[in-house]
């Protein structure tokens, strides 16, 4: 069990090093590309990473608590875990999708905002698509 909980740690760090990276660019280089496609995208990117952050350091958290537990509890927390990752893929997928519409929305519109954030949403959408179904895969493979 714990070498399963200590992959899950990869992913979980992945993720966290990807939302921090993102929130250290956004910063920066919002201000520096301001009122252009590349603003709009590092803001957005930002954004979106603030929330990536919290929900990586919840999970970081949730990981190691779930160490201390009886192997039933671990068995439940892995399943319930792949269960909301089947949902993630999906909404994943739902995000690319709204990134496209956003994209010809801002080509139609001339929106250089809506572009940059169609630009970060579609990022987002297939960095946690790929993610969230190896991770998903990793836990089906391993019998939760």
């Amino acid at each position: 069990m714990l070498d399963i909980l200590n992959t899950l740690n990869v992913f979980i760090y992945t993720f966290l090093i990807f939302a921090i990276i993102n929130i250290v660019t956004g910063v920066f280089f919002q201000k520096k590309f301001k009122n252009t496609v590349k603003g709009y995208f590092f803001q957005m990117n930002f954004f979106w990473n603030v929330i990536n952050l919290i929900i990586a350091l919840y999970s970081a958290f949730q990981n190691q608590q779930i160490r201390d537990q009886a192997q039933e509890e671990i068995v439940k927390y892995f399943s319930s875990a792949k269960d909301i990752l089947l949902v993630n893929v999906y909404l994943d997928i739902v995000y690319i999708l709204a990134a496209f519409v956003l994209y010809f929305i801002a080509v139609k519109k001339n929106s250089v905002k809506l572009k940059g954030y169609g630009y970060a949403i579609c990022l987002q959408g297939v960095f946690l698509f790929f993610l969230d179904l190896i991770m998903f895969r990793f836990l089906l493979s391993n019998n939760f």
